[in-house]
């Protein structure tokens, strides 16, 4: 049986965040952007760079599916 991904299978990045107890300041830090462009991404107001992505992607040691935005 295959196996699909849905939107319920995925994690937000606020969701991660939390787990890996990080802050926008902190996280905005190690992907090298500034915690208000972060903070406008997450809140849906800018789009996630395709650079932003996978600085996160690197940071957070993640291999899953992730919602970038929490709708």
């Amino acid at each position: 049986m295959e196996y699909e991904n849905t939107t319920q299978d995925k994690r937000t990045l606020r969701q991660l965040m939390m787990e890996y107890n990080l802050s926008v300041r902190m996280l905005a830090r190690y992907i090298n952007c500034s915690a208000s462009l972060l903070s406008l991404m997450m809140n849906g107001k800018r789009t996630f760079k395709l650079k932003h992505k996978d600085n996160i992607v690197k940071v957070l040691n993640i291999n899953e599916q992730i919602t970038w935005l929490n709708q």
